[in-house]
């Protein structure tokens, strides 16, 4: 059986506007825009539109900013990893959480996963 290497879409991931009352996070792919999410809200259009609206982009801007939380979660890693090399101490739960998010997405998409 062929092992497939399963990797997110790169970034920058950007909120370009709205489709359909979505808001979209989309990402240039070779040249093409292409939709990577389409975001709501779970306040109803019709008790507050400008709440709505606003979750709704707050929460786009969240999604769009994925690959780069994901990148600065993997330079953290990498830090505590060099200071338990040295023999320093890192703070285990932030090592710990760390680890819960960067494990899954290193097997996904073959990276060591640098803090076990």
């Amino acid at each position: 059986m062929m092992s497939t290497v399963l990797t997110h879409t790169p970034g920058p991931w950007k909120t370009p506007g709205l489709d359909g009352g979505a808001r979209v996070v989309s990402a240039r792919v070779n040249g093409k825009s292409k939709t990577i999410a389409h975001v709501y809200s779970h306040i109803s259009l019709d008790d507050d539109a400008d709440e709505y609206n606003g979750q709704q982009e707050c929460n786009a801007r969240l999604v769009a900013n994925a690959p780069e939380m994901m990148s600065l979660l993997r330079e953290v890693a990498v830090k505590f990893e060099g200071y338990r090399e040295q023999g320093m101490q890192t703070p285990i739960y932030l090592v710990r959480r760390i680890n819960n998010i960067l494990k899954p997405n290193a097997r996904l998409d073959g990276q060591k996963d640098v803090t076990q």
